[in-house]
């Protein structure tokens, strides 16, 4: 009986102590691949600028994946490799996204993109296992810019794909 009261307190603590992000649970690799495709748009090219991509661990705060800012130039149909990324193991919800500047280029004339929104948080779950690893593929929408009145405006259509 008293040996069972000591695995019960034992237990609870190790409950404690690991919701209490002391226990390192390991690491896992999350791959960001970033689609994009403006099929249709009648542009020479378009560009915009992604400045940083944080996930946020499931009851904890925001986790910056360290990314130098980087130019997506949007094509017919395209996708591009953001690297691979340690991230401590756990449950994660969701994905932000910080824009920085743009330009889209119409017969050789250069429009600066104004950003309706900065930043964007989308709701994904995934899981990173220790020792795992995930690819998260970012699509960005053609419809996120809109022409206006001589100038384009970029409001981020964002969703996000897992895939194990």
């Amino acid at each position: 009986m008293r040996n069972a009261k000591f695995v019960i307190i034992l237990i609870s603590l190790l409950f404690l102590v690991s919701s209490c992000g002391l226990v390192h649970l390991g690491e896992g690799k999350v791959n960001l691949v970033i689609d994009h495709s403006l099929p249709g748009f009648a542009a020479d090219s378009v560009k915009i600028t992604v400045n940083k991509i944080s996930v946020h661990l499931a009851g904890h705060s925001d986790v910056d994946l360290g990314i130098d800012p980087v130019d997506i130039e949007f094509t017919s149909q395209g996708g591009v490799s953001l690297g691979s990324f340690s991230l401590d193991a756990g449950s994660y919800d969701s994905i932000k996204i910080e824009f920085g500047g743009g330009e889209v280029v119409i017969g050789g004339q250069s429009f600066q993109v104004e950003l309706v929104s900065p930043s964007v948080r989308v709701p994904v779950s995934f899981k990173v296992e220790n020792g795992g690893e995930v690819t998260l593929i970012i699509k960005i929408e053609g419809s996120s810019f809109i022409a206006a009145g001589g100038s384009f405006q970029f409001n981020p259509v964002v969703s996000v794909a897992v895939q194990h």
